[in-house]
């Protein structure tokens, strides 16, 4: 008996340390692939001031102005269609969610949806936000759920 428990102590005593062995290698390979990645992008680094910035999308003929909520403080993305402002025309209105992805490829869509007559021309209001991940779902649940009122 003594000697089954001796060679189970010994067993579970591996077993305890070679998740942490394991956890240790993993450590050190992280930081060997961190080294390795500033070190590949060390001749990089004077390029990113020179490249042209992708964020925005400008469509011809169209405007884009930013208006903020006075309800809740958000900056909404909104494109306008040619001639907009110089009548009293009203518009229909298409609400992008997830603008920070869908607004260019929308807004291009109802371009050229607009340019071949098949739509009227249209107001495109982008919702999106600039935040990290957890205030992302919790702006995004803000303006997409039901209101409580």
């Amino acid at each position: 008996m003594i000697r089954f428990l001796t060679l189970l102590a010994a067993i579970l005593g591996l077993a305890a340390c070679t998740p942490q062995r394991a956890h240790e290698e993993a450590l050190a390979e992280n930081e060997r692939l961190r080294a390795e990645l500033e070190e590949a992008r060390a001749p990089l680094a004077g390029l990113e001031s020179e490249a042209p910035s992708l964020g925005e999308v400008i469509l011809q003929g169209t405007q884009t102005r930013v208006l903020e909520s006075a309800i809740n403080g958000q900056k909404y993305k909104v494109k306008l269609p040619r001639g907009y402002g110089g009548n009293d025309a009203r518009y229909p209105v298409l609400y992008v969610t997830d603008a920070e992805t869908n607004f260019g490829g929308v807004s291009y869509i109802v371009q050229r949806l607009i340019k071949d007559g098949l739509i009227p021309e249209i107001l495109v209001v982008g919702v999106a936000y600039d935040v990290d991940y957890d205030d992302f779902y919790r702006l995004r649940s803000r303006d997409l759920g039901s209101s409580s009122t």
